[in-house]
């Protein structure tokens, strides 16, 4: 496919873009808010089509402290604010802005920076596209450079702006529309700069029309850049040429100053999820949210809907690690969801790096975050966690052996943290005053308890003792399936409804009981259309503590022969839980409880004739 793109899109190409050092005015290094930063980023990772610069940044500092850089608030600038290991909040300043719009932020080791850009509309050579801004550790500004003449109108359009390091070089990957060609139009696409952080100086960029053997993505709606072995490593949502998932592998020794390859030694292109579709369709129906390299592999987590011919008319996106083998470049597509067409669908999800062999993926669903472990080559290796609360374009970060991210709803800031050694334990922390108010010091934060999100477990009894609860709402994903509390309670008095199977199996055993939490929670119910529609099921083996299976719970199953009942408390079979199952299914029951249990089983809930109680 990639091959065919490039005869498509051979185009005459400029490989001398004008590199300028701008001359950046003074302003002042910071000020105070004169009212409350308001504005949200509750969610704000998810994207349908194209994506836009993340505008929400945690960084962990050599004391122990959090750094919080929030930008897209009401008041013109750049929101800094420092946090204790605790959260309580201790400084709070306004960074003023540069160029007008907001592109990204960056945390190295020589310094802060921050890029930001504007528009060009007017095509001139003389206006400064892109900017981007040094300061020291304590946010004192250092200097600037700048790119101008480099065939852009709107900077970081359609797309991010996400950065790396190599030595003293920065590089830096994002979009740009560009100026109108023949057609008359002004095409999107992906734009990439190298600069000395040193001398504050852009010293290689690329920004014109090409193909992917220079790194070149035409229509590209997200974008991410990694640095291995002093070379570039992207991954682009391409749209047009290519459209796919695609990743870029640089020839360039980017420690010299340069990245761009030439003809004779030019980029390896690895596609890693084709979308359906025609090129310039703009709607792919997935989207990417994280990129990470392993020890084995490069990785990437996304969501997408199933890509066939019906893609365009699909809602319901399925979470998925695309992973490239670095020995073979072959590429294999772990999914982690597998929600059926119409049942809701799940936001872009994140990724976060625990070492070179373990990953944390995140994302969200009806008011509810999911993770889960995956290995280095992107296989799902641990339990799914649920819990109730949101994500944010805040990508997660790994401090003090934890995971932590923070949401931003104008007053409200919310920290969430997962314990490295236990992802059964996360906990949300709420700042009690002062959030977002500059220069203001807050002696306080206060951990929100009473629902399954706030429950710490690390004070939870591995055993699970009567002293412990687990709440209502609270789920988990094991290799036996998903469960959901539906009763509060201590050991062997909470109640859970199995709810889902990961995948598609020939036989599924519904348990008595299930741990969640480290609570042992009797499975009393099979939830509404928990197993609907699995075209590979044969037989379902029911615990002994099921006391009802839920409306549409097997319907759809044409190949469900067996339905083995172990319960002797089954007291409500609901409407079409058995319907379009297998004609000549058997259904094994307690002896004692044939003739109450044939009448549960009755047409409403799908049982014909040829079938045997």
């Amino acid at each position: 496919m990639l091959a065919k793109c490039f005869k498509k899109t051979l185009l005459p190409l400029c490989l001398s873009a004008v590199l300028t050092l701008g001359l950046c005015p003074n302003l002042p290094v910071r000020a105070a808010a004169p009212s409350t930063y308001t504005g949200s980023n509750i969610e704000a990772q998810t994207y349908l089509r194209w994506s836009k610069p993340v505008q929400s940044y945690l960084t962990a500092l050599a004391d122990g402290s959090l750094m919080r850089v929030q930008a897209g608030g009401t008041i013109p600038g750049i929101l800094v604010e420092f946090y204790d290991s605790s959260y309580r909040l201790t400084s709070s300043n306004i960074i003023p802005e540069e160029l007008p719009i907001f592109g990204g932020f960056y945390a190295g080791e020589k310094g802060y920076f921050l890029v930001t850009g504007q528009e060009n509309n007017g095509e001139s050579a003389a206006v400064p596209s892109f900017r981007i801004t040094k300061y020291d550790k304590k946010w004192n500004r250092l200097g600037c450079a700048e790119l101008k003449n480099c065939n852009t109108t709107v900077p970081f359009d359609a797309g991010s702006v996400r950065m790396d390091a190599c030595g003293k070089y920065l590089l830096i990957r994002t979009s740009h529309e560009m100026y109108r060609t023949s057609d008359g139009l002004n095409h999107q696409a992906n734009l990439t700069i190298e600069l000395d952080m040193d001398a504050l100086k852009i010293t290689d960029s690329y920004s014109d029309i090409g193909t992917y053997f220079v790194g070149y993505v035409s229509h590209s709606f997200n974008q991410f850049i990694k640095i291995e072995n002093n070379r570039i490593v992207s991954l682009d949502h391409g749209d047009t040429y290519p459209r796919s998932l695609v990743l870029l592998k640089y020839p360039t020794d980017v420690s010299t100053g340069n990245f761009r390859p030439s003809w004779f030694k030019c980029c390896t292109a690895i596609p890693m999820m084709e979308f359906a579709g025609e090129p310039g369709q703009n709607t792919t129906g997935a989207a990417v949210g994280g990129f990470e390299i392993s020890s084995s592999s490069y990785l990437a987590a996304g969501h997408s809907v199933k890509q066939d011919s019906r893609f365009l008319n699909r809602r319901t996106r399925n979470v998925f690690v695309a992973a490239a083998d670095k020995a073979t470049s072959r590429v294999s597509v772990n999914w982690l969801t597998s929600y059926e067409e119409g049942d809701g669908t799940t936001s872009t999800p994140q990724m976060v790096r625990l070492s070179d062999k373990e990953f944390v993926v995140l994302w969200s669903r009806e008011e509810h975050i999911y993770y889960t472990k995956v290995n280095d080559k992107g296989i799902r290796i641990s339990d799914i966690y649920t819990q109730t609360g949101h994500l944010s374009d805040c990508a997660p970060i790994l401090a003090n052996g934890k995971i932590l991210w923070y949401t931003w709803d104008d007053s409200k800031v919310q920290f969430f943290e997962i314990s490295q050694q236990d992802l059964s334990r996360c906990v949300m922390y709420t700042p009690e005053t002062g959030s977002n108010s500059a220069n203001t010091t807050d002696p306080s934060s206060k951990e929100t308890e009473g629902s399954d999100h706030r429950q710490d477990s690390s004070q939870q009894s591995p055993t699970g003792s009567n002293k412990t609860t687990v709440a209502k709402g609270t789920a988990v994903s094991t290799p036996k399936g998903t469960f959901k509390v539906t009763k509060t309670g201590g050991n062997q008095k909470a109640e859970a409804a199995f709810t889902a199977f990961a995948h598609s199996a020939k036989s599924v055993s519904i348990p008595a009981t299930v741990t969640i939490r480290g609570v042992s929670c009797k499975v009393t119910s099979i939830a509404p259309k928990a197993l609907r529609h699995d075209k590979k099921l044969t037989k379902v083996t029911i615990g002994k503590n099921v006391k009802v299976i839920g409306k549409d719970a097997f319907n759809g199953c044409k190949k469900l022969k067996t339905i083995l009942i172990k319960s002797s408390s089954l007291k409500k079979v609901e409407k079409n839980a058995i319907r379009g199952i297998s004609r000549k299914a058997v259904i094994r029951v307690p002896k004692k409880k044939r003739k109450a249990y044939k009448k549960l089983f009755k047409p409403s809930t799908g049982l014909k004739r040829t079938m045997k109680i």
